[in-house]
């Protein structure tokens, strides 16, 4: 049976692994079929390590065999991609911004962190597992507190089919509140030039041999991950980029498991974006500023001149009228055409450098190529790229990933997703993937503390012909009224129903001596799952400005670059140049380097200049090359690294008004 025999694997590496810092370990059996994917698992052993920060407001039994939880948060991980985070990372990183966690488990909360110890599995058996995970909480928490489940990045989208599929299975997950953070409700994005030297098989020849990269290669043809990708390398066709199978094969059993997109009905969802809601494009993708469509990633095997060459470029879009009608977005020695298998047309979406939370794609890839031998890195220009779309966190009902959030109120804009709330902070720009700022904490706090108060559910609920057996513990919710007949819970089983007008009990319910039944009218929200559907959709013609162009040749960063500038735009070309004259310039030459390695830089106004020599990662400090006043003019200051080990550094100048970093390698 596919990958059982790779998964149990796993699960012997991580025990060891995780063991430490994930101290507790659910164990469950997985039964599920994927004629798709050829998934065959038949009540597999199987699970995932987890741990509980306790709360701190009163005294814990913290035996590993208790599980002593009154008001739990559980937070699943997203995409670990190198299996660098525990337990204890998933807290620190997720939940205990500025003391967030912390100040919640002073409260009462009890927190638990559920690592996903295959991530790159498809999305769902993890699902599967989760919700197996959630049931197991609900029926050995010491209260009968609903659940607050936090999904990170692809955990929201593991949670949002967890909770679904419970929902329409009769197993009760007991959630008042789905907190998805970045999560690609939509799916997620790869650079598609990385895709493209991941599958290319001269550099996999090259990576397998080495030993590096291998890992990166193999998460790129695994299902998970083709699930989740909105764009695929593979898929480009007359030069347009479309999503895998798998990715449609998943998001229409997804969308079609309810009347509700898949989302869940009976708890409140709430989604958060790292990307801009004002259409911010992603900043520094190329030597052009914003402009997609222009290299990131050069390097090449052995000497300069080698055949072997690699181009890596940005995706180009309706941005740029640098490009005449598109480009190969990876390139070797070849010429560039429009019958090339990379060849994007430029009036579709800039997709690296769309509004959404931003990965270090480039910047990993780069640290990944510098270990393998002989490989030389000529140009790097980029770190960043989009990971999940603004459109993708938010789930929202268009596929206009350019779409300026700030021309719609929030209440447009929650009429057009089935999130009941979401983060709404025009203010900030494209952030890190899954990272915070302080409003975004208060946000998710007060999230927190509102589901005390408040809940939702679909409108009506007829409960028959069912049963609660002893240690089982069901909860029900409905914002209007509740029917419930020939029902039975046993002794030791445990039913709460919850409804905002009435509770009606009929013929046949019966709760037998030493059962728990509770029935409550409260204040329960009711479900629309009908979406509005009025925000437009992408098109082309709605960003392309019909100009003649002319087309200019000259040398720009060491490229042969044509520019095409609208003729109806007096002086563009002119105003192009000066800017690039006129704006300040900051390189670092050579590189690699051995002995010397200089820096130059232009000011185009008298500046306080700090230029610092940093080990990024550690971020320490090993030299501080200049600090002071320079005039406007130009600089090349030569930087002794005679006497600093081998590696990789970062050259920073700062002023008041300016902010350049550079990377280099010490030979």
């Amino acid at each position: 049976m596919k990958k059982i025999s790779v998964i149990i694997l796993f699960l012997l590496i991580f025990a060891i692994l995780h063991g430490q810092t994930c101290n507790r370990f659910f164990s469950t059996t997985l039964t599920y079929e994927n004629n798709f994917l050829d998934l065959h698992y038949n009540n597999m052993p199987t699970g995932n390590y987890y741990k509980i920060f306790h709360r701190t407001n009163e005294a814990v039994n913290t035996d590993l065999n208790t599980i002593d939880i009154k008001k739990p948060i559980i937070i699943i991980e997203g995409y670990d991609i190198f299996f660098t985070e525990s337990c204890d990372d998933i807290y620190n990183h997720y939940i205990n911004y500025a003391g967030l966690g912390d100040e919640l488990r002073a409260e009462g909360y009890d927190i638990i962190t559920f690592n996903l110890d295959y991530p790159m599995a498809a999305l769902q058996p993890n699902a599967l597992i989760f919700a197996d995970f959630l049931e197991f909480i609900n029926a050995n928490k010491t209260g009968n507190e609903e659940l607050i489940v936090m999904g990170i990045s692809m955990g929201g989208l593991i949670a949002r089919y967890a909770l679904t599929y419970m929902e329409e299975n009769d197993m009760q997950h007991q959630t008042k509140l789905f907190l998805s953070f970045d999560s690609p409700q939509k799916g997620g994005y790869a650079p598609l030039s990385i895709q493209a030297l991941l599958s290319d098989p001269v550099v996999q020849i090259s990576a397998i041999a080495s030993g590096d990269l291998e890992y990166l290669i193999n998460c790129f043809v695994s299902d998970g991950t083709l699930q989740m990708l909105t764009h695929h390398v593979r898929e480009i066709n007359n030069g347009y980029a479309y999503p895998p199978p798998h990715h449609v094969k998943f998001f229409n059993e997804l969308t079609s498991m309810n009347d509700c997109d898949g989302f869940p009905k009976n708890c409140k969802r709430v989604g958060i974006s790292n990307g801009s809601l004002n259409g911010v494009t992603q900043e520094g993708l190329s030597i052009f500023g914003d402009y997609s469509g222009n290299p990131a990633l050069v390097f090449h095997y052995g000497r300069t001149f080698s055949p072997f060459t690699r181009i890596l470029r940005t995706v180009p879009g309706v941005d740029n009228w640098v490009l005449d009608y598109g480009q190969c977005i990876y390139q070797g020695y070849e010429d560039c055409n429009t019958q090339h298998s990379y060849y994007i047309e430029k009036d579709g979406l800039p997709l690296d450098h769309a509004p959404g939370g931003y990965y270090p794609w480039y910047e990993t890839v780069y640290d990944q190529i510098s270990q393998i031998n002989h490989m030389q890195i000529q140009y790097y220009l980029n770190d960043n790229a989009n990971f999940v779309s603004t459109i993708s966190a938010l789930a929202l009902s268009t596929n206009d990933m350019l779409l300026n959030l700030n021309n719609y109120s929030k209440e447009e804009i929650l009429e057009n997703t089935q999130f009941d709330d979401i983060w709404w902070d025009l203010s900030h720009d494209n952030m890190l993937h899954t990272s915070y700022n302080w409003d975004l904490r208060e946000f998710i706090k007060n999230q927190i503390h509102l589901a005390e108060t408040e809940s939702y559910a679909q409108n009506n609920l007829h409960l028959t012909n069912g049963i609660v057996n002893s240690g089982e513990k069901k909860l029900y919710k409905a914002a209007n009224n509740i029917i419930i007949d020939n029902y039975i819970v046993k002794a030791g089983g445990e039913l709460i129903l919850k409804a905002g007008n009435s509770i009606q009990m009929g013929d046949g319910f019966e709760a037998e001596e030493g059962s728990k039944f509770i029935a409550k009218i409260e204040n329960i929200h009711s479900r629309n799952c009908n979406l509005a559907n009025n925000l437009p959709q992408f098109s082309s013609s709605n960003y392309l400005k019909n100009y003649n162009t002319t087309k200019y040749d000259t040398i720009i960063g060491g490229y042969d670059i044509s520019l095409y500038a609208p003729n109806n735009k007096e002086n563009v070309l002119n105003d192009f140049n000066k800017k690039e004259k006129q704006s300040p310039r900051f390189e670092i030459y050579p590189n690699p380097a051995t002995k010397t390695v200089y820096i130059s830089y232009s000011l185009t106004n008298k500046e306080n200049i700090n230029i610092k020599l940093i080990e990024p990662a550690t971020n320490k400090v090993i030299k501080e090359i200049y600090n002071g006043i320079q005039d406007n003019g130009y600089y090349n200051i030569p930087i002794d690294i005679s006497d600093i080990s081998q590696g990789f550094y970062l050259i920073l100048l700062q002023s008041n008004n300016l902010y350049f970093s550079g990377k280099f390698i010490k030979n």
